[in-house]
C-alpha cells in the first residue's frame, strides 16, 4: 500500500517560492506533480498540459483520471502551479509516493510524516508551525474516486481515511494548523 503525498519545502535552482500564512516555502520543481481529472478525459488533460510546454512523453496516465508530470516536463520559467489547466479538478504539487515494510496503518501514517519532512528535525517544520489553526487540511486519494466511485464503495478509501486521521492526530500534538 501506498499514497502520495505533498512536500513543502525545498531548495535548489528548481524550487519555486511560496507562502503559507506567515511562512515562507518552496514547491521543488525536480519531482513529479500529479493532475487529476474526469475519468476519459485524460487524453484532452494530457494535451492541454502539453500546450503548456510540457512533453507528450514526459505525461503518463497513473490510474483513469490521474495523470503524472514527471520532473523532465517542468520548467521553472512557468511552473505548473501558475498553469491555467481547463480539465485538471485538483493538482498535487512535488508528489512523493510512499510505502512502508509494515502495512499497518501507523507504519505507514509515520512514514508518510517523515517523507514530507515533518519527523524529528525535518525541513518542514517551521513552515507548519507557522500556519494559522485551520489553514491545513490532509486528504485521501484513492484511485476509485478518479474514476467517479462513490466515496462509500472505493477501495481502500476507509483504510486511508484511517491513515489521514492517524497523521493529523500525531501532527495535532506539534502543529497548531
Amino acid at each position: 500500500p501506498g499514497a502520495n503525498m505533498i512536500r513543502l519545502p525545498a531548495t535548489g535552482a528548481s524550487a519555486q517560492p511560496h507562502r503559507l500564512g506567515r511562512a515562507s516555502f518552496t514547491l521543488n520543481m525536480a519531482n513529479s506533480w500529479y493532475f487529476s481529472c474526469r475519468h476519459t478525459f485524460e487524453d484532452t488533460l494530457q494535451e492541454e498540459i502539453g500546450r503548456f510546454g510540457a512533453q507528450p512523453s514526459s505525461c503518463k496516465v497513473v490510474t483513469p483520471g490521474l495523470l503524472r508530470v514527471n520532473d523532465a516536463a517542468l520548467s521553472a520559467e512557468t511552473p505548473p502551479a501558475a498553469w491555467d489547466l481547463t480539465y485538471a479538478l485538483q493538482v498535487i504539487p512535488d508528489a512523493h509516493a510512499i510505502g512502508s515494510k509494515e502495512a499497518s496503518i501507523s507504519s505507514l501514517a509515520k512514514d508518510a510524516i517523515a517523507a514530507v519532512g515533518l519527523g524529528e528535525g525535518g525541513e518542514s517544520v517551521e513552515a507548519l508551525r507557522c500556519a494559522r489553526k485551520g489553514s491545513l487540511a490532509i486528504h485521501a486519494l484513492v484511485p476509485d474516486q478518479f474514476r467517479g466511485v462513490p466515496l462509500s464503495k472505493a477501495k481502500m478509501h476507509r483504510r486511508s481515511a484511517s491513515i489521514v486521521d492517524k497523521i493529523s492526530k500525531t501532527l495535532k500534538v506539534t502543529f497548531p494548523a
